[in-house]
């Protein structure tokens, strides 16, 4: 959220204004399915209302993914839903679903 002051308006009012995407560098954790459930590290690095663009690695693989926030549907703050792809470390693309959280 930013509020927006009008120097060349003072009488005017200042705006609230809400920035819905735009990049960024947020450290990030959770946990991913990928046959088994895997620890995650990532890096968020967009953004775009909901949606996230992020980086991760697992202890089996590494690669992109793409989260949408789902704290609007439970109790829990800053928490998303995420899918990863990459290569595992053995060369084969490997496929996650999971959870999770900015640090």
């Amino acid at each position: 959220v930013e509020i927006v002051t009008k120097a060349d308006h003072p009488e005017k009012p200042p705006e609230v204004v809400i920035k819905d995407r735009g990049f960024t560098r947020r450290l990030g954790g959770g946990v991913v399915y990928a046959g088994e459930f895997l620890p995650l590290v990532d890096l968020k690095v967009g953004f775009w209302k909901r949606y996230s663009a992020t980086v991760g690695v697992t202890p089996r693989f590494g690669g992109i993914g793409v989260s949408r926030h789902i704290d609007d549907l439970t109790p829990f703050q800053n928490f998303e839903i995420l899918g990863l792809a990459g290569p595992s470390w053995d060369g084969k693309l490997q496929i996650g679903i999971g959870v999770r959280t900015n640090f």
